[in-house]
């Protein structure tokens, strides 16, 4: 008696078996059954087709150009560490040479001061003659040895260790907020403080209290600082300086890493700032005034005021800067509107203020927090504490995804580029990003 075909719901009986799957089959339902690896590869050129355009497609600077900017700051720091040697030496070779040509214009006034006096009393003997003879031949002899004078540089071939640099490739996660997972460490939150956070590529700088703690990528503390802070406004990292930067309302603080020593700069008290940000080049700090303008400070040789940048080129006059963010040379602005009572965040360039994209936000409009971050990819990141609101923006300034935290987020930060650090009222979690 012939088998049933294995297809469900058919009732004929089997014409034949399958060699690969050792299945029975009907005569119709054979031939379907063996027609389906050619509709598979059919499949699998569209599919091939798809990763071909992507591949096409693909930007190379996207991938490239983090890596460029920091093999070219590398660059400029090995040219004026050269420079730097250059001029030393040129200082110290026309240092030798003013030396000599000064002794002998003292030696020419000093014969001049004699010649002087012996003409006054006229009463000049012929030791006095030879006497300056010698003087002025020995002083011509001297400054046709300054003439004759050459220096030979003795200079060996700089050296070049080929391991100073290293290549790491890394993968980058790609942040989805659906992905996020519950915190792997929380610290309890002390009473004061504004919740404020930075960070660098070892470091991570914690306003807790009234006490700024430095933590690894350990998440241990191993600094604490040596003064109190109460009313810290915004906290950076500059990596042209290598310090941290601090804002109160009139009051710029640079703080070492190494030694959590810090230096005072004031700001005219015209000027109450809010928020900071450092380009490579540049210090920005925000005011807190209708109209708000940006305030941009030279980082090198010395930290100075260079420039004021005003409304309209930071926001119209209704409107008011309340977070600042630079990355890649483009600077994030969080701007709340008074009048039409909205939120939105613009990126600008940070050398021109150009605006590249501006976002209007669907949150609600009231005094909380509203904190943003730069992701990888070049992605953003926004919190907002009144509607628990974590919200990705993509590069071109499209939301991406919204999601609700489980707390009230204050501030937001990515550290070592896997680790995403949230503030809240009662803890600082850190999340892994997978």
């Amino acid at each position: 008696m012939s088998e049933q075909c294995s297809v469900e719901m058919c009732k004929s009986s089997s014409r034949t078996q399958c060699h690969c799957c050792k299945k029975n089959f009907c005569r119709s339902h054979f031939n379907e059954h063996d027609n389906l690896p050619n509709l598979q590869l059919n499949t699998f050129a569209d599919e091939i087709n798809i990763l071909n355009n992507r591949l096409q497609a693909f930007n190379l600077n996207i991938v490239t150009d983090e890596s460029r900017q920091k093999l070219e700051k590398w660059r400029a720091s090995c040219y004026k560490i050269i420079d730097d040697i250059f001029e030393q030496t040129c200082q110290k070779i026309d240092q030798r040479i003013n030396e000599k040509i000064e002794r002998q214009r003292n030696e020419i006034l000093r014969i001049n001061f004699i010649i002087d006096e012996l003409i006054q009393k006229q009463e000049t003997t012929m030791t006095d003659i030879d006497l300056l003879q010698k003087a002025i031949h020995k002083t011509e002899h001297d400054i046709d040895n300054i003439e004759y004078t050459r220096f030979d540089v003795i200079s060996r071939s700089l050296a070049i260790d080929h391991s100073l640099i290293q290549i790491e490739e890394l993968h980058l996660p790609q942040f989805k907020l659906s992905s996020l997972i519950p915190p792997y460490k929380t610290i309890d939150r002390m009473n004061g403080g504004r919740q404020h956070i930075a960070i660098n590529e070892q470091f991570c700088l914690i306003h807790q209290g009234l006490d700024l703690y430095l933590m690894d990528q350990n998440l241990t503390v191993i600094r604490k600082s040596q003064e109190n802070f109460d009313h810290v406004y915004d906290m950076c990292w500059s990596s042209t300086l290598a310090q941290f930067i601090l804002l109160d309302r009139h009051t710029i603080f640079i703080l070492d890493p190494n030694t959590m020593l810090i230096q005072r700069i004031p700001i005219d008290q015209d000027r109450r700032c809010w928020s900071c940000t450092c380009s490579d080049t540049s210090l920005f700090l925000s005011t807190l005034f209708c109209g708000s303008s940006i305030l941009q400070y030279s980082l090198l040789p010395s930290i100075q005021f260079e420039k004021e940048w005003k409304s309209p080129e930071t926001c119209t006059r209704r409107q008011m800067i309340i977070g600042t963010v630079c990355k890649n040379e483009t600077i994030a602005m969080i701007i709340v509107d008074l009048v039409e009572k909205e939120k939105r965040i613009e990126l600008k360039l940070s050398k021109t203020f150009e605006r590249l994209w501006s976002l209007k936000l669907d949150v609600v409009y009231s005094d909380g927090y509203l904190s943003c971050c730069s992701l990888n990819h070049g992605h953003w990141l926004l919190s907002d504490y009144n509607t628990s609101s974590l919200i990705h923006i993509s590069s071109d300034g499209k939301i991406l995804e919204t999601s609700t935290y489980n707390e009230k987020p204050c501030r937001i930060n990515l550290f070592h580029r896997n680790k995403l650090i949230i503030t809240t009222d009662a803890s600082i979690n850190f999340h892994r990003l997978i």
